[in-house]
């Protein structure tokens, strides 16, 4: 048996491609296919998908549907909290439609009415 000390390798990506990509998602969220997930009064970004397997692929079943994201979720009078998602529904379709509903109910049901 032997021991090992974790060793970081170093970024991935950039700060500005970060940035880049959350300022994307956020747009989507208000003018793509994501605006279905979006939460009134709540900062989302969020990128949806279509994943297909073996069974959707040969046109036995529906392909799954997903949808990865964040949100900005208030937790004090002046504070908030980013919390990030993803959401895979099996065998439900494309990801505007239930992976979408699905974050919009999780996102709504933490932050109230």
């Amino acid at each position: 048996l032997q021991s090992t000390s974790p060793t970081t390798l170093g970024r991935a990506v950039g700060r500005w491609q970060v940035d880049d990509v959350y300022t994307l998602m956020t747009d989507a969220m208000e003018i793509g296919w994501p605006s279905y997930a979006q939460v009134p009064g709540i900062q989302m970004c969020g990128k949806t998908g279509t994943a297909e397997w073996a069974e959707s692929y040969r046109g036995n079943a529906a392909p799954h549907s997903w949808f990865i994201g964040c949100a900005e979720i208030p937790i004090g009078a002046d504070q908030t909290q980013m919390v990030a998602f993803a959401v895979i529904a099996e065998g439900a379709g494309d990801g505007s439609g239930a992976a979408a509903n699905v974050v919009r109910y999780m996102v709504s049901t933490v932050t109230g009415p």
